[in-house]
């Protein structure tokens, strides 16, 4: 089907013809669609999606990575909706040049757009930003440089990583989590950290087959949500910053992501272990460089990232 027969709308009704991902985790109501060309997504932000009330408490907004999965359900659009196209998953291999300019609050309606820049044996390469609906075109939200991959070219790299020990100077379990970050329970992916002096953090987890996630992405192939993979690289970093004694805030904010990359899927049952390094901090910016493995050591996500420190400073600003 051509641009000149008019675009796909894939919503509720047809969604499971195109995408494997239940409606409880999708993070676009309606797509229009020119297959193998580009996308544009909106979705309404309503007080009752379920990440609102444990992302934060007293204070909602959208978790940044969920933006991330709107652009990539998105993108999977662009493809599966492409007649030759059997599948109805893309995973996700990695970005770059992602950045967060505004936040997204209950009652906001957003609007996303994707160009598929490149599709070649099974990988595809896209362009997207997520735009408030109030105008043409919208306030900037988010922009992010990404590729996607058929599941069968999914690059899966069995790398091992040595590296090397973090001398701990805080032990901290999840009885004490609450102390250094503002993620509740039900939105935290690691289960304690170890903090030393060098500001590197070691993070573990054990993935539950009852964890929500499993629950959402792809029912009958449960793995763990790619942007969840970061968010807990994410949390992990926090750690890095929040026990610093001068520190008194404990909530901080995803800003960008410079590099991602994506190598192997977590399993229920599976235990990863995260490090984040704190490479530089300066007036509540902080720049981290991290790494996920599996419990014997191979790699299955590395990344470079910032977050801010709530209050501290201002997101950047960008035009229409």
């Amino acid at each position: 089907m051509g641009e000149e027969n008019g675009p796909i709308i894939v919503d509720w009704r047809n969604m499971s013809r195109y995408s494997a991902i239940p409606l409880e985790y999708s993070f676009i109501d309606k797509c229009e669609v020119i297959p193998g060309k580009k996308a544009s997504g909106t979705k309404a932000a309503s007080s009752q999606d379920w990440y609102f009330k444990i992302h934060f408490p007293g204070d909602p907004v959208m978790p940044g990575v969920f933006l991330m999965e709107a652009l990539q359900q998105t993108g999977t659009l662009v493809v599966t909706t492409m007649p030759e196209i059997q599948d109805k998953i893309m995973m996700f291999q990695g970005c770059r040049s992602m950045h967060i300019y505004k936040p997204v609050r209950p009652g906001d309606t957003f609007r996303t757009y994707v160009s598929l820049r490149s599709f070649s044996e099974g990988i595809a390469s896209f362009r997207g930003e997520v735009r408030r609906d109030d105008g043409e075109p919208g306030e900037l939200i988010c922009s992010m440089d990404f590729t996607l991959a058929l599941p069968e070219k999914a690059v899966k790299v069995r790398e091992k990583i040595d590296w090397g020990e973090v001398a701990p100077e805080v032990s901290i379990g999840y009885k004490d989590m609450d102390d250094f970050l503002a993620d509740p329970m039900e939105y935290r992916f690691i289960d304690r950290v170890s903090v030393g002096g060098d500001r590197r953090v070691r993070g573990i987890k054990t993935a539950s087959t009852l964890d929500w996630f499993f629950k959402m992405h792809y029912p009958g192939d449960p793995s763990m949500p790619e942007c969840i993979l970061l968010e807990a690289l994410m949390q992990t970093g926090v750690f890095a910053v929040t026990t610093m004694p001068e520190i008194t805030e404990k909530k901080m904010i995803f800003q960008s992501c410079d590099s991602c990359e994506v190598f192997g899927a977590v399993r229920p049952g599976d235990t990863i272990m995260t490090l984040a390094e704190l490479r530089s901090y300066r007036r509540g910016i902080a720049k981290y460089g991290g790494m996920i493995c599996s419990a014997d050591g191979m790699l299955i996500c590395r990344a470079a990232f910032t977050l801010v420190l709530r209050n501290s400073v201002p997101l950047p600003r960008m035009g229409r």
